[in-house]
């Protein structure tokens, strides 16, 4: 009986040390607990603090007089980074403010194009994510951008007749494309001349890498025939066939998210290009530009 009374008291003190091990690692996991809360609310106030200090900063750019603005523009370009870089939403005025003074800087500067091409990426993003965020349809806002198809992997909605004068346009719809790749540009150009002579695109990615852009971005007086296929049961309804004059864009970009990436002067297109999203909206422009 002795023994036994041993090995029952042994069994008993090892019960108690093991539930002494478990208070103490609950004990350890509550103050962890605690201090990781402690943390992400001083976490909450640094990021808070680090957009007052961003805004402030920007503002501080905008407001500068024009010579001294031109050459703040390395520093400008960092600070606007930044803010897309930490989803900083810095006050409409403020980017206004940006905008008009880059507008009004000389383009030969060094750091002009590769500041214009932040802004432009910042501001869209902003504009293009507020919109997103209230609407009710799926858009690219709420994808990653590796799962975005590329546009011209398939045909655009058709171009369809809405009155005795008038034709829709052809539209792109949540995809992907890059102004300045070849590949893409001679699909979308083929479309553009056979089938399909104004296209919109509606909340796509749409980025632009500082080289030649070979698109069709405008028509002058360019003749095209619109086919309208047979219509009615079994297709009885012969096809009718529209001799047009196409003149002005044909492209235009609604509601897009526009990334512009380059460091150096792109060609002339491209300048004409990203100075016309920079000076028009934020997310929609249509883009007449000559070739």
């Amino acid at each position: 009986m002795a023994k036994i009374d041993v090995i029952e008291e042994r069994l008993n003190n090892h019960i108690k040390f093991a539930w002494c091990v478990i208070a103490a690692i609950v004990a350890a996991m509550c103050f962890l607990a605690v201090e990781l809360y402690r943390i992400n609310g001083h976490l909450g106030e640094l990021d808070g603090l680090k957009e007052k200090v961003t805004t402030v900063g920007l503002q501080s750019q905008a407001s500068l007089p024009q010579p001294e603005f031109d050459k703040e523009l390395p520093n400008i370009q960092s600070a606007i980074a930044a803010a897309r870089k930490d989803h900083i939403s810095v006050p409409p005025p403020v980017i206004d403010k940006l905008r008009s003074k880059l507008l009004a800087s000389n383009a030969e500067a060094p750091d002009f194009w590769p500041t214009l091409s932040e802004l432009v990426s910042y501001r869209s993003s902003i504009s293009y994510h507020a919109s997103a965020a209230s609407a009710s349809t799926p858009s690219i806002g709420r994808l990653s951008f590796k799962t975005v198809p590329n546009c011209v992997d398939s045909p655009p909605e058709p171009m369809r007749i809405v009155s005795t004068t008038g034709f829709s346009k052809g539209v792109y719809e949540n995809c992907r494309f890059v102004l300045d790749s070849a590949a893409q540009g001679q699909k979308l150009n083929a479309i553009l001349r056979t089938s399909t002579p104004v296209i919109v695109f509606q909340h796509c990615l749409i980025e632009y890498n500082g080289g030649e852009i070979t698109l069709i971005l405008a028509w002058n007086n360019a003749p095209f025939t619109f086919v309208v296929p047979p219509q009615g049961p079994e297709n009885k309804t012969p096809p009718h066939f529209y001799n047009l004059k196409m003149t002005g864009p044909a492209i235009d970009f609604q509601n897009c998210l526009f990334i512009l990436t380059f460091q150096n002067p792109p060609p002339p297109n491209g300048q004409r290009l990203a100075t016309a999203l920079l000076a028009e909206n934020a997310d929609s422009v249509s883009l007449p530009i000559e070739r």
